[in-house]
C-alpha cells in the first residue's frame, strides 16, 4: 500500500497485524516522481509492504474500504512466486484462517 499520510499507514499496519490478516509490516519512505505541466514533481509517500496469503487480499481490501471510505491508500498485490518452503510453512501458521 502507498499513502501520503504516515499516520494512515501506521494505523493500517496495526489494524491488519492485530486482526492477523498479515504476519509482518515493513514501512518505508519512498519518493514519487511525476511529470506535471512539463515539470518533474517529487512527493514523499509511505510504502507498507505486508506478507499475507493471496486468499486474504479480498478481505484486506474490503476492510480498508470500510475503514477508509475517503482517502483510501493505493492498494496492490505483488505475488511471491517462489519462497523457501520452511519459511512458507511458518507464514501460513501465523496468519488467520479463512
Amino acid at each position: 500500500m502507498i499513502s501520503y499520510d504516515q499516520n494512515q499507514i501506521d494505523a493500517i499496519a496495526k489494524q491488519l497485524l492485530k486482526e492477523r490478516l498479515i504476519v509482518s509490516a515493513k514501512i518505508t519512505v519512498v519518493n514519487e516522481a511525476m511529470l506535471i505541466k512539463g515539470q518533474i514533481s517529487k512527493k514523499e509517500q509511505y510504502l507498507l509492504l505486508a506478507k499475507t496469503k493471496a486468499l486474504l487480499f479480498p478481505v484486506i481490501n474490503k476492510r480498508l474500504n470500510e475503514t477508509f471510505p475517503v482517502n483510501l491508500p493505493e492498494i496492490f498485490s505483488t505475488p511471491i512466486v517462489d519462497m523457501d518452503w520452511h519459511q512458507a510453512d511458518k507464514l501460513v501458521k501465523r496468519i488467520t484462517k479463512l
